[in-house]
């Protein structure tokens, strides 16, 4: 599939915590040609900065048993940087994971949507912040429904933005590529 779609012309895309440079190490990586690297990550974070991002397992992890309150990075990549993810949280996630394998199955069913709208951020935000005007996906967010993000009432304020959502057979259609 992948050699399909840089047959296509397609190219990964930068973007922080998305680390596809590590399963797909040969694809090309989309040049900053409408932006400088620099503007391309502070159009990302302006695109994702109003959005719940990881805020809802925050507080889902705070919830749990706690976890040490310390700070380590992760995703020291060649082609990305590190994030600081705070221990605490996260740790607390891991922690309920790692000894309440019992409980497993009500971890993942609670905390899955979560960790998909933040990476629908994540993904949708480096399309904006490189200016693609088109993100292609057949996600429409009915999981989560109209606080997702891709989810139909939602796709107004991405058009104004300058995103607009298209299926596979749409994006086919709008470019004749067939």
């Amino acid at each position: 599939m992948f050699k399909d779609l840089e047959g296509l012309g397609m190219k990964l895309l930068h973007a922080p915590l998305i680390g596809g440079e590590t399963f797909i190490e040969w694809f090309d990586w989309a040049q900053d040609d409408r932006f400088s690297s620099e503007d391309r990550l502070a159009r990302f974070f302006s695109f994702i900065k109003p959005l719940p991002r990881h805020k809802p397992l925050e507080t889902y992890g705070n919830g749990l048993v706690p976890a040490p309150r310390s700070h380590r990075v992760v995703n020291v990549t060649k082609t990305g940087f590190s994030v600081p993810i705070p221990a605490g949280w996260a740790g607390a996630i891991k922690q309920e994971w790692d000894n309440n394998v019992a409980g497993r199955k009500k971890l993942e069913k609670d905390i899955r949507p979560d960790i998909g709208e933040w990476c629908d951020a994540l993904i949708v935000g480096s399309h904006y912040a490189y200016g693609n005007e088109v993100f292609c996906t057949t996600d429409r967010g009915v999981n989560a429904g109209s606080r997702s993000l891709l989810h139909k009432s939602n796709r107004p304020a991405l058009e104004a933005q300058g995103i607009k959502i298209m299926t596979p057979a749409e994006l086919v259609q709008h470019y004749g590529l067939l």
